[in-house]
């Protein structure tokens, strides 16, 4: 009778803990290249699942491939999510903290989808925002000075909510931004210096702001104060040396409260 050889038991431990190793490792592999970031793919799962976007928009299959899938309200870019448009699909409910793993997202429009609760502080963990529309819900609470993270925003669209207390004045910080809109919610105080050497367009009408405008405002293109406590609400500026300097009219009860 031949005798086989007895396989070396160090030998086929090493081996079968390589075999362990590559495989692991190539499931690594496999995951990064089809999800590319595990926190995108569990935000969406967290969003399908507080919104029910599967049965609203058909977010079905794996949230690691949502792209390839092709989801509505969703554009890709790089195997990322870039941006997330779900404007009126009557959303309802809060906007959940893990939107604030979307770390890719450029674009977030969340318009008229009937959502309430606060702006959750996650949202500026987004670095790589231009666009950020939130406006036509009944979001309440604050706008926090943490706004000021959004570096990159071009477009702050938060109007006609229900947004209380001041605007922070942080957001002179945004020095990339050229449209804000603000209008329609309760906010009072003054109104914080703004640069207008990027801003285009300022919507704050219809708030209980009070004072006096600041100068900087006859530098934007397109502004609307109306229904504050303003005086004046409209700037009428000089045609001058300083065109940016307002000829303010004197500060009657008519001028006060004219809409």
């Amino acid at each position: 009778m031949i005798k086989l050889p007895t396989p070396n038991t160090d030998l086929l431990g090493v081996a079968t803990g390589l075999y362990r190793l590559l495989l692991s490792w190539s499931l690594l592999f496999f995951c990064f290249c089809s999800c590319q970031d595990i926190q995108e793919a569990q935000a969406l799962a967290s969003l399908r699942a507080y919104w029910n976007l599967e049965s609203k928009l058909g977010w079905t299959g794996n949230c690691s491939d949502a792209c390839s899938l092709q989801w509505k309200g969703i554009i890709c870019m790089n195997g990322g999510v870039n941006t997330l448009y779900l404007n009126n699909n009557q959303l309802n409910g809060t906007i959940p903290s893990s939107i604030g793993n979307l770390t890719n997202l450029q674009e977030l429009w969340l318009q008229n989808s009937e959502l309430s609760g606060t702006i959750p502080s996650s949202i500026a963990k987004l670095n790589n925002l231009t666009t950020l529309v939130l406006s036509f819900n009944q979001l309440s609470g604050t706008i926090s000075p943490s706004i000021a993270n959004l570096t990159n925003l071009n477009i702050l669209w938060l109007q006609n909510n229900e947004l209380s207390g001041t605007i922070p004045s942080s957001i002179a910080k945004l020095t990339n931004l050229l449209s804000l809109g603000l209008s329609a919610n309760q906010l009072s105080g003054t109104i914080p210096p703004i640069p207008p050497s990027y801003l285009h367009i300022l919507y704050l009408a219809n708030n209980s702001l009070s004072g006096t405008p600041p100068l900087w405002i006859c530098g934007i293109e397109n502004y609307d104060l109306r229904g504050n406590n303003l005086c004046p609400w409209k700037l009428k500026c000089c045609q001058s040396s300083r065109p940016d300097q307002p000829c303010y009219p004197s500060c009657s009860s008519d001028t006060l409260h004219e809409k």
